[in-house]
């Protein structure tokens, strides 16, 4: 049995050591939580800026191979003011076009939208030892970043030139 007013033998935590145990788990857990928070919105911001990237890229892809693969020699033309490679491949006939800085595949009329930010779009026929090859240097703009910009250059050479050799 205790008695009122003696010591015990046992040793406990005082209210002021707990209140400053708690006072550093708190900053502590502030310093981890802003840390985390940055790091959670700079991966959103390079997972986005590479999904950008990475559709340019698939759409460049897209664009040589439907160039390749053209049964014709393909036209470029200027279209209300935009610049169009006409292509035909499988008996259908299509277009690439970049309209207000996104790149467009339109068939029969219906447009697909398969990369946005495009900042400037350039699709020129070239010749190289007598053969005729299609260039494309599209610059993108990257998601997040002020005026930062990255280029791209595509080339291909159409079916029906390679068979010309």
């Amino acid at each position: 049995m205790r008695l009122l007013g003696r010591p015990s033998n046992r040793r406990g935590i005082s209210l002021v050591e707990m209140l400053v145990y708690i006072a550093c788990l708190t900053i502590f857990l502030s310093v981890i939580s802003m840390a985390m928070w940055r790091l959670w919105t700079s991966h959103a911001l390079l997972n986005e800026r590479a999904n950008g990237l990475m559709k340019i890229l698939n759409s460049g892809e897209l664009w040589r191979d439907d160039v390749r693969g053209s049964e014709s020699v393909p036209l470029l033309q200027q279209v209300n003011g935009y610049e169009v490679v006409l292509l035909e491949r499988n008996g259908r006939k299509f277009d690439y076009r970049v309209v207000d800085g996104e790149l467009r595949r339109v068939e029969n009329g219906r447009a697909e939208i398969l990369a946005k930010n495009i900042v400037s779009s350039k699709m020129m026929a070239e010749t190289r030892n007598e053969l005729i090859y299609l260039r494309w240097e599209v610059e993108v703009r990257l998601t997040g970043a002020s005026g930062k910009t990255q280029a791209f250059t595509f080339m291909a050479v159409p079916f029906a030139q390679r068979e010309k050799r």
